[in-house]
């Protein structure tokens, strides 16, 4: 990042259209790097671009088009539905396919060709084979997810499964704050299931995303299957601040490292 904003040059920024981890994290480089490069008045040397294979830029209406419009203030060219299929390391070349939606279905069209400086690329995403293996994977979507009800968590054939976090099939869900409201979820509904009660506990969908957009600014993005869902009053659903940088950077890790992993936050 120091050497980009620097030198400058082409640089690409690619996201699959499967399921991430985080979907906010390339738009995080991106956003960075253009104000690293900004604030170093070396601006005009930085030429990057986004390609998603996704519809959107977020799952979250509202927050897509909020970094929509990020990109279009500041300059900063994006290109969604184009899927990155195949690298060249020798040349430093990218090779996308183009997608349209016609009559709201995804249709693919054309490939082209990017020449590259710098590509930070987000690569496909998939549960462990055995879960395919097994059958207990979604038959609608790729990825070996496991077939689970959104709420309960529970696979939808195999009664006494569960399952939490990256691998499971739900529309929302993939972040660290996600597991946090999952795993009482799931807890919950164990006992329920060995006490042969209705299972009890629900999975609102609550995702979370410290969106960087600037050095000292980011946007708290928080959502769940009814759309956005701040936590507290002060983050906002859209708003970038201070404090939610100084949440990000240095409250975080310690919340994740000594409280989450212990079940304790």
């Amino acid at each position: 990042m120091q050497k980009i904003a620097k030198e400058g040059g082409e640089v690409i920024f690619s996201e699959q259209k499967t399921q991430n981890k985080c979907g906010g994290a390339n738009k995080k480089l991106n956003f960075l790097i253009e104000d690293l490069s900004h604030t170093q008045g070396t601006r005009y040397k930085f030429k990057g671009h986004l390609y998603t294979g996704c519809k959107a830029m977020l799952s979250s209406p509202l927050h897509a088009k909020m970094i929509e419009q990020m990109y279009v203030e500041r300059d900063m060219p994006y290109s969604m539905l184009h899927q990155l299929i195949e690298v060249d390391v020798a040349k430093n070349t990218a090779l996308f396919q183009r997608s349209y939606v016609i009559d709201g279905e995804v249709r693919e069209s054309s490939t082209f060709e990017r020449s590259f400086d710098y590509l930070f690329m987000v690569p496909k995403m998939k549960a462990p084979d055995f879960i395919a293996q097994a059958n207990l994977h979604t038959q609608s979507e790729k990825g070996n997810l496991v077939d689970v009800d959104k709420f309960t968590l529970q696979h939808k054939n195999f009664k006494n499964i569960f399952a939490i976090g990256d691998c499971a099939g739900i529309p929302k869900g993939k972040t660290g704050a996600s597991i946090s409201k999952q795993y009482p979820v799931v807890t919950q509904n164990i006992i329920d299931y060995l006490q042969n009660k209705e299972l009890s506990a629900k999975f609102s969908g609550y995702t979370a995303c410290p969106l960087l957009t600037k050095y000292g600014k980011v946007v708290m993005v928080e959502f769940d299957y009814n759309g956005p869902a701040p936590m507290m009053e002060c983050f906002g659903a859209t708003r970038e601040s201070y404090i939610n940088w100084f949440i990000k950077v240095k409250l975080m890790k310690p919340m994740v490292m000594k409280g989450m992993i212990y079940a304790r936050a």
